[in-house]
């Protein structure tokens, strides 16, 4: 009788040591879930001033790149920037390379654009 209840204190505390283990586990992966979370709001917070500082400045320009053909690739880039394209796309529909689409993308949002503050922009 008395190794019978050993058996079963010793399964007993097992479990509870395996539901343990289970739940710091599942713990940490929900912390870690909380984390990039909290990392991803902050970054669409960024992507998003960043859309709404183009809209600003795309309306501050009178000419739009439709006016100007082939003209102002750096107003091209902005247009194509805006609508949402990556570097990628922008380089191959203006058949230019991505690093001179990040560098001249880079320059104009980092210029003052009528008085107004620089863009931070993101890699």
């Amino acid at each position: 009788m008395n190794t019978l209840f050993e058996y079963i204190t010793a399964i007993l505390t097992i479990a509870l040591a395996l539901t343990l283990i289970a739940y710091m586990k599942k713990r940490s992966e929900n912390m870690e879930l909380k984390r990039e979370l909290v990392y991803l709001k902050h970054r669409f917070e960024k992507v998003k001033l960043q859309l709404e500082t183009l809209a600003k400045m795309k309306s501050n320009i009178d000419v739009t790149v439709g006016d100007l053909g082939k003209g102002n690739l750096d107003l091209q880039i902005l247009e194509l920037y805006s609508k949402g394209y990556s570097y990628g796309m922008i380089a191959k529909k203006l058949g230019i390379s991505k690093s001179t689409v990040y560098r001249r993308l880079k320059t104009v949002l980092n210029m003052k654009h009528k008085g107004k503050e620089a863009i931070p922009i993101e890699t």
